[in-house]
């Protein structure tokens, strides 16, 4: 592990001091926007740069649909307790009136018997979260009843107490729903 943590650090060091103009330095890709987007379904099913995930492989996986005045949007979250889903703080912003947490999808366009639908409009957002992507792009939301776990709704794996204190490598993935597409 510490030549993990050597590798790491000197590669750090070796960019830093390649770069050390950092004025000069620009993206070469034109970052995405944040926040939820309006949503909009789609009749043609296309995965871009990925694979359909198998049915119910991801029991922790949460579709938050969320309702405004005026249009409907829809996030994703992880289950973390039968009474508490964890999700980014900018999907819970803009005049949010309240949301549906739906547990148990594989796809949420069907009315699938392992899925859970639970409404709610008890959250709360990190208090240091100011409409950036991060530090602190956090939210929780409270499920009033709470969640029937089975196979196909379960909590997602956390760290122990004993671990808390030990380095962990962060590995990221990213999933989405059957028949679902962001449109502008």
């Amino acid at each position: 592990m510490k030549e993990i943590d050597l590798i790491f650090i000197t590669f750090f060091v070796v960019t830093a001091h390649v770069t050390s103009n950092w004025s000069k330095v620009t993206p070469t890709h034109k970052i995405a926007p944040t926040g939820p987007h309006k949503l909009a379904f789609s009749e043609d099913i296309r995965i871009v740069g990925g694979n359909e995930a198998s049915p119910n492989s991801l029991p922790y996986q949460v579709f938050l649909r969320l309702i405004y005045d005026t249009y409907t949007s829809f996030c994703g979250a992880s289950l973390i307790s039968r009474r508490y889903v964890l999700t980014a703080a900018h999907c819970l912003v803009d005049d949010l009136v309240s949301l549906e947490v739906i547990l148990g999808a594989h796809n949420i366009r069907q009315g699938e018997s392992t899925q859970q639908r639970i409404p709610t409009s008890t959250f709360k957002v990190h208090e240091q979260y100011n409409n950036q992507p991060a530090p602190n792009d956090l939210g929780i939301v409270y499920l009033p009843t709470p969640a029937n776990l089975n196979q196909c709704v379960q909590l997602i794996a956390l760290p122990s107490r004993a671990d808390a204190s030990k380095k962990f490598i962060m590995i990221s993935s990213s999933s989405k729903w059957l028949g679902i597409h962001f449109s502008a």
